[in-house]
């Protein structure tokens, strides 16, 4: 589905810089040799534009401003997409009122202020922030041009519907089927770029589905026993890349020492033969307690206990990870916390005693989170969100369906990351 041809080429220093990586590896101490970030990147991108634009004429000037999609790391472009295929976006509103609640965000964080931890609701949040008159522009616009089945999420995201031609005259680009190319199988439909209608310029911040690509790497989960290899520069960090990201000082010591009883390769058994492997160095709740100064644990039957009741905590999930129930509680005897009930909202089930036991590689990120967050706050409801970023399911799914539960939980944890350079500006 198209309506213009493709963006003109970007030259020069500004496509130099471009194309250079746009992260240090782990230990580099030289930053000057770093590569810009993908924000730099933009920002350079648009200046470049931007001057290259003055004396030009308004076709010309319009189309400096056009934002480009991410460098596409695992994705074929394999054809264009039909006119007549329907397609929905989801168009982020600009919001009220954001240096306001960034200065109370830090004035709450801040020990010693006088408004440290006193936490608006999400009422009086959304209050601040939500902007009913650009959501109404912008529905208006869209409706006059055929778009339908709307629905507002969480106050600040309008979901529309349409054939790809009412969106490609609208957006000026041209939409494509896009293939991966690793196991990972899926198909999608995004566009290269876009042009940001001057009827919106003002009322909408971004607007997802467009042109970010889901660039997560299929999980490759080791089992006990085999050989890794690390990656090289240009492959994308997985999750199981351990030697990039786990800082040094938390290394198992040094080789050739003999493990506790009980640890094999960096597992141990409990945590008393964790705790001797690395030589006192585990992260424990008691010591994160201290550091953070975090209130001590209520008792059962008290009015604190009942209050932190009142609140809740969702772990997301994804990358084929799932938590042991028996590990956790376990965890939860050596450190005398509370034991609470896991329910999982995406209706999946990723408890797995069995799957952690024949492959603890697949019983990382989904198990370290329920623990802990049960342990930093043990009379809070928990809950689990797993989604696998496969077919049309990438971040921007997750956060939508998030701000579509009822009741929104008060905390979430998201032991997950995409980097910046195959991400679009509209997802950042």
């Amino acid at each position: 589905a198209s309506d213009v041809g493709a963006p003109p080429p970007v030259r020069g220093d500004v496509a130099s810089a471009v194309s250079e990586d746009d992260a240090c590896d782990v230990g580099h101490n030289n930053r000057s040799q770093c590569g810009l970030s993908a924000l730099q990147k933009q920002g350079q991108l648009l200046s470049g534009a931007r001057s290259l634009a003055q004396g030009a004429s308004p076709a010309a000037k319009m189309e400096s401003m056009r934002v480009q999609a991410p460098r596409r790391l695992l994705w074929d472009r394999v054809r264009v997409a039909s006119d007549d295929l329907q397609h929905e976006l989801i168009f982020s509103i600009k919001q009220r009122n954001l240096d306001q609640m960034h200065r109370m965000l830090m004035e709450r964080s801040t020990p010693g202020s006088p408004h440290f931890r006193q936490w608006l609701s999400r009422e009086e949040a959304l209050s601040l922030t939500r902007n009913d008159a650009s959501m109404a522009v912008v529905r208006q616009l869209l409706e006059g041009i055929g778009a339908n089945s709307f629905r507002e999420v969480g106050s600040s995201f309008l979901r529309a519907r349409a054939p790809l031609r009412v969106w490609c005259r609208l957006l000026s680009t041209t939409f494509f089927i896009f293939h991966r190319t690793d196991s990972k199988s899926g198909e999608m439909v995004r566009a290269d770029s876009y042009l940001m209608p001057e009827t919106l310029v003002g009322h909408v911040e971004g607007i997802l589905r467009l042109l970010q690509l889901d660039e997560s790497p299929a999980p490759v989960l080791r089992t006990q026993g085999s050989q890794h290899t690390p990656p090289s520069k240009s492959t994308p960090l997985g999750h199981d890349d351990l030697e990039r990201i786990v800082p040094r000082h938390l290394q198992p010591p040094v080789v050739g020492k003999s493990a506790p009883s009980g640890c094999d390769r960096g597992f141990c058994d409990s945590f008393e033969g964790l705790n001797a492997l690395l030589e006192g160095h585990v992260i424990t709740p008691d010591k994160l307690r201290k550091a953070y100064n975090v209130p001590a644990m209520a008792l059962p039957g008290s009015k604190e206990a009942d209050e932190r009741a009142n609140t809740s905590q969702l772990v997301f999930s994804t990358i084929e990870q799932f938590w042991s129930p028996s590990d956790r509680a376990e965890f939860q005897t050596t450190f005398n916390i509370t034991s609470q009930a896991v329910s999982e909202l995406d209706g999946g089930i990723h408890s797995s005693d069995s799957k952690c036991v024949s492959n603890k590689y697949a019983c990382s990120e989904a198990n370290l989170d329920v623990q802990y967050m049960n342990a930093m706050s043990p009379w809070s409801n928990i809950t689990l969100y797993y989604m696998d970023f496969k077919g049309a399911h990438d971040f921007d799914a997750f956060v939508v369906e998030l701000l579509d539960l009822d009741p929104l939980p008060h905390v979430i944890s998201i032991s997950y990351g995409m980097g910046e350079r195959s991400s679009s500006s509209d997802i950042i």
